[in-house]
């Protein structure tokens, strides 16, 4: 990636220099509102909702559970009752996690009777009685619906009803849909939602796709599902020009940044969320315009779209989004994205969205609390109280009053949360020669207090993403885990047989009742004519150096064994991509082979050269980048 982030970056100071800001305040009187992106479709308007639905007789609101031990963070949860009894097993993992966290949980079932003033009575009740910080709507529950004319007549799903407890919501002409909000107007508690019954692509069912997603959750929360602590920012043309990348680098500050207009283009946008690229994204900002199915991209060429029926098979490889796209979270309509990125089955845990045109600004309120520590839901909470009435000047209502949060709010990244055990994977060679060495990290975070035996399992596969169906090998080692983070430096020598192609390793073992295991996808390339080798059969090898990155610094080496009979290794490595020409040369400066020719990534090479079909001499082999380059001698000996 090195390449095109400074690709990226040059660029953009070309087409928005002076224009560029900062973390920090943006004006929204200069920034392009989000608009509906989709010609097919326009957004559900309420009397259709309502039409489409059949609602429950009463909201028949139940206790299901309570903490019985002291919790220092009260939290509502209102789990649909139909859907409860299906999913409590995974439920009472949730509740388990979240009190060992130190949340006192106050758990109810209820009907979606259409009846938002009785959901919201009973936060009303929590909230004075319990003092709680904040609430979680699993499944299909009460909706409150808004409507507004700033930007047109608009009417959109508004969670904010549920978070401003004390605040007064009015409706003038009595159509269902609130039109006025007065009396206090802060925020006072988080709110999110998790729904499914309306997902129906790749046979979506709301049970499965429940079940799925707390079994991520739990993963997460005890260090087993892991990407890397690092953002994507992708910020389409309208917007390249308000450094918003910095905002995210307050919470993540390895972020990727792609904004340069004629970048951010839907074939670029797959390649860098795909799991197949393995970018290992923990957080994706997104900024498009956009509807509930898709997602634009505008370049000189024209305008291309990613859409929600892409995630899941592709899959997307992030846990946490920021969906500056128009009506994306508007999860009333079939098929969202918002609810999507969230609910596939590998990755995603949580986005935060608009139910309508507009979107979240003033982005520092709202990454500063997550870098600090704090919750997704908090952070939302406090961007809330700052904005939602007064972040955009006198636009704040029609900016901000469809935001809303999809998945746990008591999340936070990996940084910040605390497990018991955590396995994580560092690819070091993504693309390497074939009959070479494919290096990688393994980092171990241990928080139990002592050691962990286990059997450590490092498999090999036909393929990206780590299929158990095209299984090449696998290897078990006995492992000690030691207290701490730990990292341990490895290569798979692979069979020079093995053809040029996609592959990828695995490292996997169980603890505690739980798989934790990481994917690394490598490509193999042919660096030079393939012959058969030594090297018949896999093999993995344990370095011992404390530690094995990027080298720094292009190098060749001397190859060996020096001098060789018929066979010898050449190693070398690169500090920067690009162009590459390793060639051997016979003492009268003839060229007998050229053994590599091509664009190889960063990182350490090893070439096994046959020369079985020459005679003894002396030879020469010269390596040569786009700054560097050296002459080596070997000596063959028959």
């Amino acid at each position: 990636m090195k390449p095109f982030i400074k690709i990226s970056i040059l660029l953009l100071v070309l087409v928005c220099w002076g224009q560029m800001s900062f973390a920090g305040y943006t004006d929204p009187a200069t920034v392009t509102v989000t608009r509906w992106a989709d010609p097919n479709t326009e957004p559900i308007t309420y009397e259709e909702y309502i039409a489409s639905r059949h609602f429950a007789e009463s909201f028949n609101s139940t206790v299901v559970y309570a903490s019985s031990a002291l919790g220092e963070m009260d939290i509502c949860i209102v789990v649909n009752e139909d859907l409860y009894p299906l999913i409590e097993t995974s439920l009472n993992t949730f509740f388990d996690d979240l009190e060992r966290e130190g949340y006192l949980l106050h758990v109810y079932t209820a009907a979606n009777n259409g009846d938002e003033e009785a959901l919201r009575n009973l936060l009303i009740w929590e909230w004075t009685t319990h003092g709680i910080s904040g609430a979680f709507f699993i499944g299909d529950l009460a909706v409150a619906w808004y409507e507004m004319e700033d930007w047109g007549h608009e009417e959109f799903p508004i969670d904010l009803y549920f978070m401003d407890l004390d605040g007064t919501w009015g409706d003038s002409d009595h159509d269902g849909l609130y039109d006025s909000h007065g009396g206090e107007l802060l925020a006072d508690i988080y709110v999110a939602r998790l729904i499914a019954s309306n997902l129906q692509y790749h046979g979506g069912e709301e049970v499965a796709l429940m079940t799925n997603y707390f079994d991520k959750n739990h993963r997460y929360r005890a260090g087993a599902l892991r990407l890397d602590d690092r953002g994507l920012a992708f910020i389409d043309d309208d917007w390249c020009n308000y450094g918003w990348e910095n905002d995210l680098a307050l919470a993540y500050p390895d972020v990727v940044a792609v904004t340069e207009p004629n970048q951010t283009s839907r074939t670029e946008y797959i390649n860098q969320i795909q799991g197949s690229s393995n970018n290992r994204f923990e957080y994706v900002f997104v900024c498009a315009h956009s509807s509930p199915s898709l997602n634009s991209f505008r370049t000189s060429s024209g305008t291309t779209y990613f859409y929600n029926y892409e995630i899941e098979p592709l899959p997307v490889q992030a846990l946490f989004y920021n969906l500056f796209a128009c009506s994306n979270a508007r999860y009333v309509e079939n098929d969202n994205m918002g609810s999507w990125y969230v609910l596939e089955s590998q990755y995603g845990l949580l986005s935060i969205g608009s139910t309508k045109t507009g979107a979240m600004l003033n982005f520092e309120d709202y990454f500063g609390p997550v870098s600090e520590g704090d919750t997704f839901g908090k952070a939302f909470l406090l961007w809330a109280q700052e904005n939602m009435e007064e972040g955009a000047g006198y636009e704040s209502r029609p900016w901000f009053y469809g935001m809303t949060t999809l998945g746990d709010p008591t999340l936070k990244p990996a940084s910040h949360m605390v497990y018991d055990l955590a396995l994580i994977c560092n690819n070091i060679t993504p693309v390497f020669c074939r009959g070479s060495n494919f290096y990688f990290q393994i980092t171990t975070i241990n928080q139990t207090g002592s050691p962990i035996n286990l059997t450590m399992t490092f498999t090999g596969y036909a393929g990206f993403n780590c299929d158990p169906a095209n299984v090449l090998v696998t290897i078990p080692r006995n492992k000690n885990i030691p207290v701490g983070t730990n990292t341990t430096n490895y290569f798979f020598k692979v069979p020079n047989a093995v053809a040029p192609g996609d592959y990828s390793t695995s490292v996997s073992f169980d603890y505690n009742q739980e798989t934790y295991f990481c994917c690394m996808n490598a490509t193999i390339v042919q660096c030079a004519p393939w012959r058969s080798g030594r090297n018949t059969g896999w093999e993995l090898i344990e370095l011992d150096r404390p530690e094995v990155g990027l080298p720094t610094t292009t190098e060749l080496h001397q190859n060996y064994p020096n001098p060789f009979n018929a066979e010898t290794d050449i190693s070398y490595t690169l500090a920067e991509p690009g162009q590459v020409k390793l060639c051997i040369y016979n003492i009268s400066g003839q060229l007998v082979e050229t053994v590599v020719d091509g664009y190889q990534e960063a990182g350490g090479y090893t070439v096994i050269w046959d020369a079985s079909d020459l005679s003894s001499g002396v030879y020469f082999y010269k390596l040569e980048t786009s700054d560097f380059a050296e002459v080596k001698k070997m000596n063959l000996l028959k």
